[in-house]
């Protein structure tokens, strides 16, 4: 067994899952911005992936105002839950399990937006596919 603790130590994941994990995409947002909020990390990047991430899953699991608000007030208690949970010198690992997730989250999800395909590109500018390297 101490060699599964070990390499579980050395592979930088977490052992076990955490309340993150458990939530709902739509309430998964909102959990990931307490954590990143508490852990200090928060930043206009990531606030406009976060924007965009919650504003998809609610879209897509078809919330209307209620259901959004019973999810929101279910990551709010799902982040007080796990704050309890922790002392302040559980922050560290915190942060670096599930707030690296939220932020690496987020983050990506900021970039394909920033990047995106402008809408009407036309057909010139598009490069022929004998033309593109790989």
């Amino acid at each position: 067994m101490k060699w599964l603790a070990a390499a579980l130590m050395l592979s930088g994941l977490p052992a076990t899952a955490g309340p993150r994990d458990a939530l709902q995409p739509y309430p998964r947002c909102f959990y990931d911005r307490e954590v990143l909020q508490y852990c200090g990390i928060w930043s206009d990047v990531l606030a406009k992936g976060a924007e965009l991430a919650c504003a998809e899953a609610r879209e897509a699991a078809a919330l209307d105002e209620e259901a959004a608000f019973r999810a929101r007030v279910q990551a709010a208690v799902a982040f007080d839950d796990e704050w309890q949970n922790r002392s302040n010198s559980g922050k560290r690992q915190w942060c670096l399990g599930e707030g690296r997730a939220a932020a690496l989250f987020f983050f990506d999800r900021a970039l394909r937006e920033h990047f995106k395909e402008p809408a009407g590109l036309a057909k010139e500018t598009v490069p022929a596919p004998d033309q593109v390297r790989e």
